[in-house]
């Protein structure tokens, strides 16, 4: 039998370098033990020597100090900056124990306890803080200052030490700082800015370290983060794992089923396709992240809602998946990220067993799957002062979709990398819920779009009844007029479903076409004016018309629709909670507002050259372009207060503006009617035909003589029968 060997006395002085110990050799093993103390115990255990004249932070283990002395230390160096790590992250450890040993008595202790134990209490909590609000500087301090390369270098051994880090955000981020962290956030702290600069640190350590010699594969679990760091060439990582690389990778390492023990049986999982580390020579680095608690004190700013955060939380883990330098991401559009989470708040419930019906839980309408952005820009609806003004940082649906939900959990399919989880919706998810207008507006509104309705509906009527009607010219109005009547019935029905939210987005997907819609029949109208005035063309384009006046709205509408997964949640239905999707119907019907007005204007100015020389047809197109003059005026004067407030442009008079715009625009089929329908010569004589015939049998008038029709011809040659006048 070889005889065991052994050192005796070994300490570590610095790295690899060992001090003060023999060899032996031994047949028979007896043990002793000594009570040491605990600021020797390290020694015993093949810690670091703690000499404080040496030692870069002299031993300290008060936070405030460490904190104090990381403004003047020197931390290039990688040796000094392991043992800074290591030593504050023990400090840290045993300073959390600390204060959470110290419980706060039981309500039957607080009332025979007097002012002096409350003031304890006070001082519990505010030690509590003040540890978590030096922790947190202590963090941001470390990641600047070893923000650069190290000197000499970062093996892959050291990571292990480095990556000590992640017991600081453990500790930052565990659950008993909920409460910590919404006071901190109510004074400007970002918790998930403080996230992502230590996943970005930590990738670029991994970047940093020599992965030449040897492959980098750690696996770091805490009490909150479990962390994976992965560095090699991409085709040894291929052969690996493929097809597919899986985080957390359950049963390949039992410390994960230590870690599902831990976390209550965790299951959340991603699987990434392997296709997307690309073909490079060179080393990458893959890094991921599974957070046990942060769900709980992440922010909710989202695409969604907006700043607006009433009935909504992340109902699930916090998991992220990044690879550097580069990856492919067009591989996951036809392979994405598959993300496999679970909820939360229903696993809560099957812990707390038969008590979970005692308990009044959200209510919870829909679950998105969400990817954090740091881009996204969110409207700042806190500074009323700054209507520019945004939050940058949100999280997204773009690019994931929901494959599969059920009561326990949600699967996602996601076109990038990133850092990911499912964001809880109450049933009115809302942006801003606008207060219910006074009574006056209310009844103001509904009777113009009741008016505006009825007399549309009577106009279509009356052209599609009346063959002498169906020219181009009323073939053009009578489209108008629908689009208007569907504008009108979609506004109208806001009023009685806007707390309805899927019918909600239906009427914003009709109220995007419909108004669109109207807008380009406007133009079109405009157009064969022109055409009529400039070149004499009054027939035969109305086949083109209905292609371009139906087709191109629902495109455009179809395109938005199709890119945005949160059309519709907007309180009033319109369109959707960001500026950027109310300018796709605000800006487009101002502009063509403005640009029918300017075309009708030039065409005004040309009504004494008409290519047209039949002098009744003159006056008929002439009544036209300027009633049509007139309309384009007042669809101007809708959108000029609607464009200031869907696109928030005064935000302090948000209310006013909304409400004027919704009054004109209530009454905007009126308008139709009376300036294209009862300002045409035409329309009036067609309609009142009957009662012309009575008024000449009754007065026996040759002055009215109106005769069976009258005709356009396309071209220049005109056929006139039975005008009215003669």
């Amino acid at each position: 039998m070889k005889p065991l060997q052994l050192t005796i006395g070994c300490r570590r002085t610095g790295k690899n370098v060992y001090n003060d110990f023999v060899r032996g050799k031994l047949d028979e093993f007896v043990t002793w033990q000594y009570k040491v103390s605990q600021e020797n115990a390290s020694f015993f255990l093949g810690g670091m020597v703690c000499n404080p004249p040496k030692h870069p932070m002299k031993c300290s283990t008060d936070i405030k100090k460490l904190l104090e002395q990381l403004d003047t230390m020197d931390l290039t160096n990688i040796d000094t900056a392991m043992t800074t790590i290591q030593h504050i992250t023990e400090v840290s450890k045993a300073a959390s124990k600390k204060v959470a040993g110290k419980k706060k008595p039981t309500s039957t202790e607080d009332s025979k306890k007097g002012s002096a134990e409350e003031d304890d209490d006070i001082d519990l909590e505010e030690m509590k803080k003040g540890n978590l609000k030096n922790m947190i500087a202590i963090v941001k301090k470390l990641v600047n200052k070893t923000s650069g390369p190290f000197s000499p270098g970062v093996d892959p051994e050291d990571l292990t030490v480095l990556y000590k880090m992640q017991e600081m955000v453990s500790i930052i981020f565990s659950e008993g700082q909920t409460d910590l962290w919404k006071e901190l956030e109510a004074d400007g702290e970002d918790s998930v800015t403080l996230l992502t600069s230590v996943q970005d640190w930590s990738m670029s350590k991994l970047l940093e370290s020599k992965a030449t010699e040897k492959n980098v594969d750690l696996l770091m679990l805490t009490e909150n983060v479990a962390t994976q760091s992965l560095k090699s060439e991409p085709k040894e990582l291929k052969k690996k794992y493929a097809p597919y690389m899986y985080f957390p990778d359950y049963g390949k390492d039992p410390k994960w089923d230590e870690l599902r023990k831990r976390w209550g049986g965790s299951a959340d999982q991603m699987r990434v396709p392997v296709a997307v580390l690309g073909d490079s020579s060179e080393p990458i680095s893959i890094q991921s992240m599974y957070y046990n608690t942060y769900h709980k004190m992440a922010p909710l700013q989202n695409s969604i809602t907006g700043l607006n955060a009433t009935g909504i939380f992340l109902d699930s883990r916090v998991i992220s998946f990044g690879v550097k330098p580069t990856y492919e991401r067009d591989v996951l559009t036809s392979d994405p990220v598959i993300i496999f989470l679970e909820h939360q708040l229903e696993k809560q419930k099957l812990l707390r067993g038969p008590s979970a019906e005692e308990i009044e839980d959200p209510k919870i309408e829909s679950r998105e799957c969400m990817r954090w952005s740091d881009t996204l820009e969110i409207p700042d609806t806190t500074k009323l002062e700054d209507p520019t003004a945004v939050k940058i940082g949100g999280w997204t649906p773009e690019g994931c979709s929901r494959v599969n939900s059920t009561e326990l959990y949600t699967t996602c399919a996601c076109d990038s990398l990133g850092m990911f989880a499912l964001i809880a919706f109450p049933p009115v998810p809302k942006k801003y819920v606008e207060p219910e207008d006074e009574t006056w507006v209310f009844v103001l509104r509904g009777l113009g779009y009741s008016l505006s309705i009825i007399i549309l509906i009577c106009y279509i009527s009356a052209i599609a009844m009346r063959p002498a009607l169906h020219d181009q010219f009323h073939m053009i109005r009578l489209n108008l007029a629908i689009a208007a009547v569907g504008t009108m019935l979609s506004f109208f029905s806001v009023d009685f479903k806007r707390h309805d939210h899927e019918v909600c987005r239906v009427l914003s997907g009709f109220i995007h076409y419909f108004y669109l819609s109207l807008g380009v029949w406007l133009c079109i109208l405009t157009h064969a004016l022109f055409k009529g005035f400039i070149k004499g063309i009054v027939d035969g384009r109305i086949n083109f018309y209905l292609l371009i006046g139906w087709g191109l709205p629902l495109i455009w509408v179809g395109i938005v629709v199709a890119s945005t997964p949160n059309y519709g949640y907007e309180d009033r239905c319109m369109v959707g909670p960001t500026r950027a999707l109310r300018c796709s119907l605000a800006c487009p019907l101002f502009f063509i507002s403005v640009a029918s007005l300017i075309w009708s204007v030039v065409i005004c100015c040309n009504l004494t050259t008409p290519q047209i020389k039949r002098e009744e047809v003159v006056k008929e197109l002439n009544c036209s372009t300027k009633m049509l003059c007139f309309l384009s005026m007042a669809f101007t004067g809708i959108w000029i207060p609607g464009l200031v407030a869907w696109l928030e442009l005064d935000k302090v008079n948000l209310r006013g503006w909304r409400k004027l715009f919704q009054i004109f625009n209530s009454w905007m089929g009126v308008c139709i009617v009376l300036l294209l329908g009862v300002g045409s010569r035409h329309f009036r004589n067609a309609v009142l035909l009957k009662y012309i015939n009575y008024l000449k049998k009754l007065f026996h008038s040759n002055e009215v003589n109106p005769s069976s029709r009258f005709v356009y011809t396309n071209g220049y040659r005109f056929e006139y029968k039975n005008y009215y006048y003669q």
